[in-house]
């Protein structure tokens, strides 16, 4: 007899934290990334691969799901595109298949996260001006700029940034893992 209320168990997985990183950095909106619960990997998918796989899908529109994969495959080899294309298309079918089961979205930068490290970075800046400096950039136009520019010539504060806004990436995407219930494992 299962309690609604037992935690599923985690599912633990070797991912690269770096690489998933910079997933949850990109901004640009001209991709979303997802991450692979077989693999650890980080799949990327363009818009524009999005855009040609809805299109190559458009002529299996009437293919029942358990011919899907089958259909998919014998369309795409007569699909006259190089070999890299197939490869981009055959995992945006993946992601596309396996939505919730084997792949999650990669959740968006917030920009909210970025002004609050920030924020707390100014409590390890040692230096009265330099935290002055730094404040004053983030009370003016243009924070995120203003904070970069005010630390370009503070080299040890600039590393120290560096290092301090990693970790807390770092931190909110255990976090999100840990929503998933995923457990990174170490060396990622």
């Amino acid at each position: 007899m299962s309690d609604a209320h037992t935690p599923r168990p985690k599912r633990r997985l070797q991912i690269d934290l770096d690489e998933l990183a910079g997933a949850f950095e990109d901004a640009s909106g001209m991709a979303g990334y997802f991450l692979d619960l077989e693999t650890g990997e980080v799949a990327l998918r363009t818009e524009e691969t999005r855009e040609e796989y809805e299109a190559f899908c458009e002529a299996l529109v009437n293919v029942a799901a358990d011919q899907w994969e089958a259909a998919f495959e014998a369309a795409l080899q007569d699909h006259d595109v190089p070999d890299w294309q197939r490869d981009m298309l055959r995992e945006a079918d993946r992601i596309e298949t396996q939505f919730g089961q084997r792949y999650l979205r990669v959740p968006t930068p917030d920009s909210h996260d970025g002004y609050q490290d920030m924020e707390l970075f100014l409590d390890t800046v040692r230096d009265p001006r330099l935290r002055a400096v730094l404040g004053q950039a983030l009370a003016g136009r243009r924070p995120f700029r203003a904070f970069k520019d005010a630390l370009a010539d503070a080299n040890g504060e600039r590393e120290g940034w560096f290092a301090f806004k990693q970790a807390r990436l770092h931190a909110r995407i255990v976090a999100w893992l840990a929503t998933e219930d995923v457990e990174p494992l170490s060396g990622g």
